[in-house]
């Protein structure tokens, strides 16, 4: 019975950190897209995605169009690869925003 309920309590545990994790690729696609959206520069969507989830190392950040003018179509891709035990969890957000009057 002890080793089912360890068992039961780690794979919660798993779960619980790859949801967290989630949610964090998530915030940092929509921090930057909010960049994306209001200015030119890449370099400051990338430092804003990054510094909305600042626990997650190795995050991916890119941009598309990344020479983009009032009315285009932004989108901000954020993947992370999450190791887990032995298992690995592949996670992506993508948001998209178009630009506003006044950039470009």
């Amino acid at each position: 019975m002890l080793p089912t309920v360890a068992v039961l309590i780690l794979g919660i545990l798993t779960v619980a950190a790859v949801v967290t994790d989630s949610l964090l690729v998530h915030a940092a696609a929509r921090a930057g897209a909010r960049v994306a959206v209001t200015t030119r520069s890449d370099a400051a969507v990338i430092d804003a995605a990054r510094a909305a989830a600042p626990n997650l190392e190795g995050l991916q950040v890119t941009t598309s169009p990344s020479s983009r003018r009032a009315g285009d179509v932004v989108r901000v891709v954020v993947t992370v690869d999450r190791q887990v035990g032995p298992t690995a969890f592949p996670l992506r957000a993508e948001i998209a925003g178009r630009v506003e009057p006044g950039v470009g």
